[in-house]
């Protein structure tokens, strides 16, 4: 009976000693990741956003087209 009071103290001794340190050391959480870099307009409803790739060019952008954007080209005589 002595051996297990003598265990049920020292468990109950390292219960509270944990539960103490526990509250003084923060716990691991994670990082709010980078933003990404804002798009910019190219044309009225049109907006490109640089793409992470390497640093290297050639750059990769992605295209966004409003809603009912028209565009009329014109035929290039010297090509």
């Amino acid at each position: 009976m002595r051996r297990f009071t003598s265990l049920v103290c020292v468990v109950a001794v390292l219960v509270v000693g944990l539960v103490a340190l526990s509250g003084l050391v923060p716990g691991a959480r994670a990082h709010d990741a980078t933003p990404p870099p804002g798009g910019f307009e190219i044309a009225p409803g049109v907006t490109a956003e640089l793409l992470p790739t390497a640093d290297d060019p050639p750059s990769l952008y992605r295209l966004r087209f409003a809603a009912g954007v028209t565009y009329p080209f014109e035929g290039d005589p010297s090509l």
